[in-house]
């Protein structure tokens, strides 16, 4: 019996993987500008890092990113469905 992982589970787990990696930077990025808003500066001040004028694009891509997030988990699972259905056809 080979235990080589199937191009199906290979696909979906990188799926679940690059989701999993996107939401957690998601979560760390609002994590930051809580810490901030704790310590009494403005939730702003946790985009200093960033240059000025790509501040205004920090909610859209952080939109961005948590949407490709939902969209591997999205994925990975109805990979991981047909990966199943079909090896429980045979």
């Amino acid at each position: 019996m080979s235990t080589s992982a199937t191009p199906g589970k290979s696909a979906y787990t990188l799926l679940y993987t690059l989701g999993t990696v996107s939401l957690l930077f998601c979560a760390g990025f609002m994590i930051r500008i809580a810490w901030y808003i704790l310590a009494g500066a403005e939730p702003l001040a946790a985009l200093n890092f960033l240059p000025a004028d790509y501040r205004i694009f920090a909610p859209l891509g952080l939109i961005s990113i948590a949407a490709i997030g939902i969209f591997c988990w999205h994925k990975g699972a109805q990979l991981q469905e047909r990966a199943n259905h079909n090896s429980s056809g045979r």
